[in-house]
């Protein structure tokens, strides 16, 4: 018998593995990750810039359109490959 994918493996924006991180030079404390990202993904810590609270998510493109609410852009999400990857390189 045919097994059929899990929900979120197909489709025009299929999830994957994602590390979310935050720029903390970038970051102005501002809130906006707080209002427009996941509840509780970030909170702010005593020097008043955001941190991720569960960096690892699985999630399709369009799941992360509250990055573009950052005015700064401190707030980066890569594919876990690239991460590992980049911190090889780099």
């Amino acid at each position: 018998a045919d097994e059929w994918p899990e929900p979120g493996d197909v489709g025009i924006f299929p999830k994957r593995h994602v590390l979310v991180r935050v720029e903390r030079d970038r970051c102005i404390g501002c809130g906006a990750c707080l209002v427009h990202g996941p509840q509780g993904l970030f909170v702010l810590d005593s020097d008043r810039k955001a941190v991720v609270t569960q960096p690892d998510q699985e999630w399709s493109p369009m799941d992360g359109g509250y990055i573009r609410h950052c005015p700064t852009y401190a707030i980066i999400a890569r594919p876990a490959d690239q991460q590992k990857e980049m911190r090889r390189s780099g």
